[in-house]
């Protein structure tokens, strides 16, 4: 249902799934990827969540973990996985060293999109430890199957979209993108697949349309 509302529009550049997206056996694993050869999206990708492991133990993954960036209008995107060795929340040093220091060493705003959101990680004693003074701008996430929204530090924007999930949920969300010189225009919009309706959102206290902000690029 959201493949087929996402083709209809026809806008899309870019589709990021943000994890649980095979649950728990590799059952799933040949219709997800039969589902996704119909998204008329050239450029997709996915996270792993912490769904997306046999069960049990959640030990072995049943897509390959997708740690990555993409460079978006000047600015950097870093798609980050749930990893095997517990129920999400995890990562081996060496992800956990990549991710660090793709956020600490930017010389572009930062856009990160994972699975969990950033306050369940178990690798970091202090978020605040290597969000402060980078260029880290936004952090989306899943997982809850809920719409959330807030500003972290007063500088990250911490989203969460309510999912397409087992509770009849067909929502996503839309991110535009439009640059002007050393400025990037960014407006998320909140998209009903099943009837195929923009809709408001309970976010930070209200009913919101849309979420805007501005980020500078060089």
């Amino acid at each position: 249902m959201a493949i087929e509302d996402v083709n209809d529009l026809g806008i899309a550049d870019y589709a990021i799934l943000l994890g649980d997206v095979i649950h728990e056996t590799t059952e799933y694993r040949e219709n997800f990827f039969q589902l996704m050869s119909r998204l008329e999206v050239e450029n997709w990708y996915y996270v792993l969540g912490n769904h997306d492991f046999e069960n049990p133990p959640w030990e072995e993954n049943l897509l390959p973990p997708v740690d990555m960036t993409l460079d978006v209008m000047g600015v950097k995107w870093i798609l980050i996985s749930d990893h095997a060795g517990d129920f999400g929340g995890t990562m081996p040093e060496n992800s956990k060293g990549w991710f660090e220091n793709q956020i600490l060493f930017s010389d572009k705003p930062v856009f990160v999109f994972s699975h969990q959101p950033p306050s369940q990680w178990k690798v970091w004693d202090k978020l605040e430890g290597f969000i402060k003074g980078s260029k880290l701008q936004a952090w989306f996430y899943g997982h809850v199957h809920n719409w959330s929204a807030g500003w972290f530090e007063d500088q990250v924007l911490v989203f969460s979209d309510c999912s397409l999930d087992w509770a009849n949920n067909y929502m996503g969300v839309f991110m535009y993108l439009e640059r002007r010189n050393d400025t990037v225009n960014v407006t998320l919009r909140f998209r009903d697949h099943k009837d195929h309706e923009w809709i408001e959102t309970p976010l930070m206290g209200e009913y919101v349309e849309n979420i805007s902000f501005i980020v500078k690029v060089a």
